[in-house]
């Protein structure tokens, strides 16, 4: 007769081979144009084995668009929303604060990438966004030029002219951008 206690003697172990995946970005919203303040980031992860949410960081930089070079980042503390760490749809949020690219540096397109670093609690990593379809760049705002003619902009400083005469010609440009 077998006389042991099944509700104490089964174990269930997960072999989990798969780190977390990100699998939405909620915040900030996707093609939205981003400005030299605050920012609210949110992503969500899906992950089997649970989650080990000590290890989460949000990692961000801003690339010059133009040369590809990095102009500044840095990392934050993620956090889980809830008490969960296993699922399809687990909520981490940070903050990012871009006040460190001041208005001169928005005078060419920067882009802003940020990637989900952490482990999950059999050692595996977070993966990469290049194995997901989600896009984690946005572009920022950008201080451009953006010239304007109003009627009565040009003048001339003589109308009637001839062959070999000479006149001053002054135009008001207004720089709207």
């Amino acid at each position: 007769i077998d006389a042991t206690d099944k509700s104490t003697s089964v174990r269930w172990m997960i072999v989990d081979g798969f780190g977390p995946i990100p699998s939405d970005i909620e915040a900030p919203i996707q093609n939205t144009i981003i400005g030299n303040e605050g920012i609210e980031v949110t992503f969500l992860l899906s992950e089997e084995g649970g989650v080990d949410a000590d290890s989460l960081e949000l990692v961000w930089r801003v690339e010059d668009a133009s040369t590809g070079e990095t102009l500044r980042n840095g990392r934050e503390q993620m956090t889980l929303q809830g008490q969960e760490i296993t699922g399809l749809r687990l909520v981490a949020n940070s903050s990012v604060d871009l006040s460190v690219i001041d208005d001169s540096m928005l005078s060419e397109r920067l882009v802003l990438y940020m990637e989900v670093e952490g482990r999950d609690l059999a050692g595996n990593s977070v993966r990469s966004f290049s194995e997901t379809p989600l896009n984690n760049r946005w572009n920022m705002e950008w201080y451009r030029p953006e010239f304007t003619f109003e009627q009565g902009a040009i003048t001339y400083s003589k109308l009637d002219l001839e062959i070999g005469d000479k006149t001053f010609i002054n135009i008001e440009v207004n720089n709207i951008g």
